[in-house]
Formats: C-alpha cells, structure tokens, sequence
C-alpha cells in the first residue's frame, strides 16, 4: 500500500513543478492568454492577441511560444513591451565605444557629431517583428522602433540586458532629431552580472 501512495504523492508533485514558472523568472510571474492556446509538451504556443506577463513585463505578439523547460520566450508579428521608467536609467547603445557624453547627456564618438546612445529614465515603448527573451536577455530583430515621449531610433537588431536595460542596436540606425536631447550619459557603463 505504502508505494502506491508514494508513486501518486510524486505525480502530484511532477504536475506542480511543470506549472512553475521557467529558470530565472519568479513563480507566478508568467501568464499567457491568446485567442487561440495549444500545449506542445514543454511548449506553450499562442495565437492571435497575444499577452504574455513574463518577469514582470507585459509582452503583445501576434504569436508566442513559451517553453517552460528552458524559460525561453519567443515573440512574433508585431511584438511590443513597454520598459517602466527607471530611477537610473534606459541605455540604448547604437555606435562606436570610443565616444565621450556631450553636456545633454548623449554620448558622441570622438570627432563626430553624430550620437550613439540614447540614455532616458523614462518608460520605453519597444516594438520589434521578433523577440526572444532568456536568461535575462533580450534579442529582438525587424523593424525595431525604440520610442520615448519625444524621440525615437528605428534599427535592424537589438541585444538587451533586462535587468540592467542597457541595449546595443545594430545594422540600419535613424534617429529622431529630438534622441539627442535625452537623459543624461551615466560616467561609466553599467556592469552586467552574468
């Protein structure tokens, strides 16, 4: 009698530990709702007006894929996620490391005028065709359009560190006229703890 009641003892415990939460992210931080929900083994795919709440930001898609062994998330077709305001700040790296911050808080390479960050303690609108995110990275590419109240860098890749939201854009970079009045550049870039 007494395995029995120890085999349905650990099925009940597998099924709790398959809803938790993925790696990384606290539990009963994640939900997905879509119109449209199929569960794939360790995946969960999301189809049509898709809302993901994932390490406390809220994630729009118009498909997702959330595997739930790895706590890898993928978004795709017209995906956004606004980034609250921050008492430090957002930093979006798009040029040179050879640069210096001009008195507006924009850092400038050495000898051009052109400015390669946006710095902003504001909340960020982010939208992108794809993004993953895992590990506490995010990756997004495809007409990505970072956009504050005022400004705006358009790019073709984005590489993201959620936790210290200090971002690289890569490829084809615009900006507005008005990104280089953001924010004010911090003195030394902040560290990633890996």
């Amino acid at each position: 009698m007494r395995p029995l009641w120890a085999v349905s003892l650990m099925s009940i415990f597998l099924a709790a530990a398959l809803c938790q939460a993925p790696p990384g992210v606290p539990p009963g931080s994640v939900n997905l709702s879509a119109d449209s929900l199929l569960r794939d083994g360790a995946i969960t795919h999301g189809r049509g007006h898709v809302r993901v709440t994932f390490g406390g930001l809220v994630y729009q898609a118009d498909e997702a894929a959330l595997h739930s062994d790895t706590g890898e998330l993928d978004l795709r077709g017209r995906v956004q996620v606004i980034f609250p305001a921050r008492a430090d700040h957002h930093i979006f790296r798009f040029g040179s490391s050879d640069a210096t911050a001009d008195p507006r808080g924009i850092a400038v390479p050495t000898g051009s005028g052109k400015p390669t960050a946006l710095v902003t303690t504001e909340a960020v609108r982010l939208s992108a065709g794809q993004m993953t995110v895992k590990g506490g990275m995010l990756q997004a590419s495809g007409n990505i359009l970072v956009r504050t109240s005022d400004s705006e860098v358009r790019s073709d890749e984005l590489t993201m560190a959620l936790r210290t939201a200090d971002a690289t854009l890569n490829g084809h970079i615009q900006t507005s006229r008005r990104a280089a009045h953001e924010g004010q550049a911090p003195e030394m870039p902040p560290e990633i703890v890996k």
